[in-house]
């Protein structure tokens, strides 16, 4: 039997972390078989605990190891990071940081090659960058790395220049070696706001520019297309001066158009206190000081750049500030409408156009917290039908008012506005968690709930009852907005029926975010001005020496055939070994030697049907090139369903349908929401959810009792407390009775309320005939003063209670709302890794907006957008990952245009000509209205098998001359 001591962790938990290597006992289990070997566990033995003594270890054996784990399952790789991102791990990285000042020159070599580059190559793996979980360990690691004040970058990057070509390495590991040292040098950059400016850092950085160039100046190496693009954009991001283009050369025929009057016009800023010079700075949803202004806003002409502005940034301010003034415009405008017209408070009236109905009698009856959603509003407003409660409830159903996230907005004229959306069309709803979680019951929330349980829009004649959510609020208006318990009469509700906000806001968010990371793709083609053609490169991917793309797919059964990017093909070959046309097989090919294809297809010639066979072929080569899943981009969410079911029944399986509008039955098992419902969580997932869930649910609790608190604030144990803390003189003398001379003390009735009894008393004065100020009284005794003043003090304090309630309120409502952030990028990782499983992902435009940080981390490289033709530009734009390398757009731009809420923005009117909001960019780059965009080359399909002949004439003289009719039709 041994004797060692117990083993306090293995008695506790029934494991130990040391395993056999214990120097304790773990009793019976002394003499079982050793515990197989685990390279975390062992790796994280070598990580040190605060406190405990540092013992030196060889950082090339665990740094190598590190990578083996991140090189290994999507688990270990998540705990392996999170460990280099601990104290310990911290420790390691700043000790091989700083072992660069005592390494000799005849050991810089092993130094680098062994030690520096496995850590470089850890937290620069691509799975490590796109992890969401890992993006806050990963910032610990690069500040750790940038060191204060930049200080140590600086020096270990000033020491990597002397090294980068020292060595007996061959030419291949040598230009991984650089990869990877300049991928952290820019990740660090990018990571560190000062980096930017730090003087130091800005000379090491150009020597890593000029050997990114230097090292890919041959421009069909695929394997430096990241090294060129970080280099362009740590050109961009220091204006270091030098005017480098790392894309494809292009020849610029510049041409003289038609003569121009251009009207001057104000530039952005200082027209209320949202008009801002930098569309960053912009808030999507209108302030209430814009509201109220009477300038005209800025509206960038098309063709006319701002100074200071690059071409990518003007693009990006153009469509920003143009599908702003249509969607938000339209918000402005009917709510500045609502509070000059003063209407009374009857019911729902339309002002400004159907689209919007104002609602008077508005009252705040509840605040909640929910566990699903934080903070809502129960509200009612005069019932606009006087009748029964059916008749009632058949005008709430049939007229579809005040549906379930519409957008509303609560006005007070002269004072301030919220925008909401409608919650519920009743009382709140407590939503419950995933796994069945149920959220914390607050007895007093909960009774507030049940007392209106059967309040709704049609239940009771005296009002109709709802729920409203607050949305994109600063904390001074949320927290009038909960500090009026009785609104005004001139309070009102202004409804946007049919206005979502996710139909624009993702959008536009996207866009901004685009303008702060500036890593679009393909920036040379969409902003080239003043050019006759361009020259299209070949997609990245397929630039490797002998890359092929294998057409069998699309072939006939047994018909072998292949096609190089870089030599000539004869589309009559594919054609006459397959079901495609001729127009059909050019298309094809033209869209696989292409990396910024496009695809014009009239009614009725086969425009998704070749969208699919080349969805096809790339399949083929996925693998290969490391394509990733292709992302399949649609208008409509009834386009999208048809794409992904025609691709099913092409044999393609491993679909994943993003968005929850598909009325497919054939895709209701490959939707997003299905199959990460079904996903297994990593450890790391799982412990993150846990301790997420125990912040939410601390959150709520904290937050429901303190709207419990504002509730009765007036309550003396509340009073009591208030005074404890501020005032206590008067606590000593309200609560725990007067001190009297001689050192005794007045005794205090408990059963009787002694806050009631002060207030109710008669003043022993009773000749002062001026009230003192509230600053007088609180010096002053409490049996000094009259009824009048003491009822005055008595109001400030439950003011008092109710403003510092509501400020803790807003403090937990920030931390409930981060912490959902923190839930969603959990939710976000378990949407990544089924998304990553994917050789198909099909989203609409507006879904890929919505689900942009997800997908920023796919590493994608292939677009497919159908419908090309009817999409506005900016969602074209918000489509462009960074990742992308290929990208084909498909439609025909003399069909429908892309639909504009504003005329006045669109092509068609007189004054919206100079915007052509609607014009998309296929439209553009096929043929663009204005002359300033230069064409580039594209493929139009010819056969149409849709019409009978005498109909398809009628187009064919004019809009498609060189249309033909199958045999077939």
């Amino acid at each position: 039997m041994s004797r060692r001591r117990a083993c306090r962790q293995f008695q506790a938990t029934g494991d130990c972390e040391y395993g056999a290597k214990c120097i304790f006992s773990h009793g019976d289990n002394d003499n079982r078989p050793p515990d197989p070997p685990n390279p975390l566990r062992e790796w994280r033995l070598n990580l040190p605990r605060p406190g405990a003594r540092t013992r030196p270890i060889d950082h090339a054996v665990f740094f190598q190891a590190g990578l083996d784990l991140v090189q290994s399952d999507y688990a270990t790789m998540q705990d392996a990071v999170l460990g280099l991102a601990s104290y310990g791990g911290l420790v390691r990285v700043t000790e091989v940081l700083e072992k660069h000042e005592k390494v000799g020159r005849a050991a810089q070599d092993i130094y680098v090659q062994g030690e520096l580059v496995p850590l470089f190559s850890m937290i620069t793996h691509p799975s490590v960058v796109s992890c969401p979980l890992l993006e806050k360990p990963l910032v610990d690691v690069y500040n750790v790395i940038h060191g204060p004040h930049g200080i140590r970058a600086a020096n270990v990057f000033l020491f990597l220049t002397t090294t980068i070509d020292i060595g007996n390495h061959s030419k291949d590991t040598l230009e991984n070696r650089f990869k990877t040292l300049f991928h952290t040098l820019a990740q660090v950059i990018l990571h560190n706001g000062s980096a930017n400016i730090n003087a130091q850092l800005v000379p090491i950085v150009e020597v890593f520019v000029d050997k990114a160039i230097e090292m890919s100046q041959d421009m069909q190496d695929a394997n430096m297309d990241g090294v060129r693009k970080l280099a362009d954009k740590l050109n961009r991001l220091l204006n270091m001066g030098k005017n480098i283009t790392l894309a494809d050369k292009q020849t610029v025929n510049v041409k003289r158009g038609k003569a121009k009057f251009v009207q001057h016009q104000a530039a952005p800023g200082g027209r209320h206190d949202n008009d801002h010079s930098d569309v960053r700075d912009i808030q999507i949803l209108p302030t209430f000081d814009e509201i109220n202004s009477q300038h005209p806003e800025y509206l960038p002409i098309q063709g006319q750049e701002r100074d200071g502005l690059t071409s990518f940034e003007a693009l990006i301010d153009r469509h920003f500030r143009l599908i702003r003034e249509d969607t938000v415009g339209q918000l402005r405008d009917a709510i500045r409408t609502s509070l000059q017209t003063q209407q009374g408070n009857g019911g729902p009236r339309a002002t400004g156009g159907p689209r919007t109905n104002i609602y008077g009698g508005l009252t705040l009856v509840d605040v909640v917290f929910l566990r699903g959603s934080g903070i809502e509003l129960f509200v009612r407003i005069n019932q606009p039908v006087r009748a029964d409660a059916a008749r009632r409830k058949n005008f709430w159903e049939r007229s579809k008012r005040l549906q379930k996230d519409t957008l509303v907005c609560v006005t007070n004229v002269g004072e301030s506005h919220v925008f909401c959306v409608v919650s519920n069309q009743g009382r709140p709803v407590q939503t419950q968690m995933r796994n069945n979680r149920q959220p914390p019951e607050d007895p007093a929330q909960t009774e507030r709930l049940q007392k209106h349980n059967a309040s709704n829009l049609y239940s009771k004649a005296d009002g109709a009852y709802f729920t409203l959510k607050p949305v994109f609020i600063k904390p001074a208006g949320l927290a009038a907005l909960i500090a009026s318990t009785n609104w005004s009469a001139l309070t009102k509700l202004v409804e946007f029926p049919g206005v979502l906000l996710p139909s624009f806001e993702p959008t536009l968010s996207g866009l901004q975010s685009m303008l702060r990371t500036d890593d679009i793709p393909f920036t040379d083609v969409i902003t080239a001005n003043g050019q006759d053609e361009i020259r299209l490169s070949i997609p990245a991917y397929a630039r490797a020496p002998g890359f092929s793309f294998d057409l069998s797919s699309v072939t006939s059964p047994g018909q072998q055939l292949s096609f190089l990017p870089r030599a000539d093909f004869a589309s009559h070959t594919l054609t006459s070994r397959s079901t495609l046309d001729e127009t059909q097989a050019k298309a094809l090919i033209h869209c696989l030697r292409t990396s910024l294809s496009l695809i014009q297809g009239p009614p009725g010639t086969g425009k998704s049907f070749t969208g699919i066979a080349l969805i096809k072929v790339l399949l083929a080569a996925k693998r290969k090139a490391k394509l990733g899943p292709i992302v399949c981009v649609c208008f409509t969410n009834h386009a999208l369903d048809q794409l992904l079911e025609h691709l099913h029944e092409h044999g393609v399986e491993q679909i994943v349908r993003v968005g929850s509008r598909s009325k497919s039955k054939v895709l209701e098992d490959v939707n997003l929401r299905t199959i990460a419902s079904k996903a297994e969580l990593t450890s790391a997932e799982k412990h993150a959810n846990w301790q997420l869930h125990q912040a939410l649910d601390e959150d709520v609790k904290q937050a429901s009792t303190l709207l419990d608190k504002l509730h009765k604030a007036h309550h003396t144990k509340h009073v009591e407390e208030h005074l404890r803390l501020t005032n206590p003189a008067h606590h000593v003398e309200l609560f725990q009775g007067e001190m009297l001379e001689e050192g005794w003390q007045q005794v205090r009735n408990k059963k009787s309320d002694p806050l009631l009894k002060w207030l109710n008393e008669r003043s022993a004065n009773t000749l002062r005939t001026r009230p003192r100020s509230i600053e007088e009284l609180q010096t002053a005794t409490l049996q000094s003063m009259t009824r009048a003043e003491r009822r005055a003090l008595h109001e400030s304090w439950i003011t008092e209670i109710r403003e510092i309630t509501i400020e803790n309120v807003l403090t937990a409502s920030d931390s409930f709302h981060e912490s959902q952030k923190e839930f969603g990028k959990v939710r976000g990782e378990i949407d990544l890794r089924c998304l990553q499983e994917a050789d198909v992902v099909g989203l609409t435009t507006s879904g890929l907006a919505r689900n942009l940080p997800i997908l920023r981390n796919l590493r994608a490289k292939v677009l497919v957008c159908e419908e090309a033709g009817e999409v506005l530009e900016a969602h074209i734009l918000t489509a462009l990952l960074p990742s992308l390398e290929h990208v084909v757009l498909i439609g025909d731009h003399q069909q429908l245009r892309p639909q504009v809420q504003n005329y006045e923005l669109s092509r068609e009117s007189v004054r919206g000509a100079k915007y052509s909001l609607d014009v998309s960019l296929f439209e553009r780059l096929v043929h663009d209205p204005s002359g300033t965009q230069p064409k580039i080359p594209y493929c139009t399909l010819e056969t149409q098998r849709r019409m009978h002949p005498s109909i398809s004439q009628l187009i064919r003289n004019t809009l498609y001359p060189a249309l033909k009719d199958a045999p077939n039709v």
